[in-house]
């Protein structure tokens, strides 16, 4: 449900698969082509035709965009706009030492956002992430450590009554500031054309809250108010 599994099959085996999508549309995969040749077909999940798909970490460039929008430097804009408001530290990634997460609300004229910064040990910036109470930028951001192991987690929550989605991932980071994918997930809910497994959402939901028990928010928008640094 929220990890990658390969597996080598025939074609009609592929295709049954494919084909076993809901019902107005096929599961979606993702084709690899070398040299004009389709080498490697990816399917999304098995369990899509329930909701379910693995979710891939999308790369979070608000703190990129506020600069290049704002004609500002990551510091000034962290000086004109935004207030800082924790620091912690946590071993979240393969650099040298302990890493440290700094967490930042303001509003650049747009309505309250947040944003959390993720450095090494020396202080320099790995990645971010971001967040605003506009629904379209809700996001909620965690820190979390289980067996000793430091990471990070994503979820983003759409409720629209009779349709919606949750998503999480959970990472951390190399050297460089990459993305090292532990889990990620979606489970989409739609009345009229998404089958409802109870079951199986059970199951979702546990191996979800099981990286948030281990977990702290860092920041979150979620339905549009801003929070900070609450358990």
């Amino acid at each position: 449900m929220n990890t990658l599994r390969y597996e080598t099959v025939n074609f009609n085996e592929f295709a049954d698969l494919v084909y076993g999508g809901i019902s107005w549309i096929n599961v979606p995969c993702t084709i690899t082509v070398e040299a004009g040749m389709i080498t490697q077909a990816v399917l999304d999940s098995s369990w899509y035709s329930y909701g379910i798909s693995y979710e891939p970490f999308p790369a979070d460039t608000g703190f990129d965009d506020l600069q290049e929008s704002l004609g500002m430097t990551g510091e000034e804009v962290l000086n004109t706009y935004f207030t800082r408001e924790e620091v912690r530290e946590l071993d979240f990634a393969e650099s040298r030492g302990t890493e440290t997460v700094e967490v930042y609300t303001g509003n650049t004229g747009d309505g309250d956002s947040g944003l959390v910064l993720f450095k090494n040990s020396d202080g320099e910036l790995l990645c971010s992430a971001s967040a605003h109470t506009a629904r379209a930028g809700w996001n909620t951001i965690y820190l979390g450590e289980a067996d000793g192991v430091g990471f990070l987690m994503t979820v983003h929550r759409e409720d629209r009554d009779t349709y919606g989605e949750i998503r999480y991932q959970v990472f951390r980071l190399d050297a460089e500031g990459r993305i090292f994918q532990i889990a990620g997930s979606s489970w989409s809910y739609n009345e009229e054309q998404i089958a409802l497994d109870e079951e199986l959402v059970r199951q979702w939901l546990d191996e979800m809250e099981d990286y948030l028990a281990d977990s702290r928010l860092l920041l979150g928008t979620q339905d549009g108010e801003l929070r900070v640094g609450e358990p």
